[in-house]
């Protein structure tokens, strides 16, 4: 019988980048994410007014519902019923 040897390399980790002040303060990494924000607002902002004022046609978006008094609209085809049933005390 044949003993077989598992030779295992330890690899030691690279020491840790130096960094400068400049990136140790996020800044560039700060100045980054507030361009990325601000892109996003204003093409969000000119695609909301154009819509406002008849540019470009009404798509279907996000709709927030002010539930209870408007309920969502349903599908013909759903055949659930919400039910709530009563404790022995009463509450639901």
């Amino acid at each position: 019988m044949v003993k077989a040897e598992l030779k295992i390399k330890v690899m030691k980790a690279a020491p840790p980048k130096k960094r400068s002040l400049w990136e140790k303060i996020y800044l560039p990494e700060i100045a980054r994410g507030l361009s990325v924000t601000a892109r996003h607002f204003g093409k969000n902002m000119v695609y909301h007014v154009a819509r406002m004022i008849g540019l470009k046609p009404a798509e279907r978006v996000s709709v927030t519902y002010q539930y209870p008094e408007e309920r969502r609209p349903l599908s013909p085809r759903l055949r659930t019923l919400h039910r709530l049933t009563k404790r022995e005390d009463g509450s639901p």
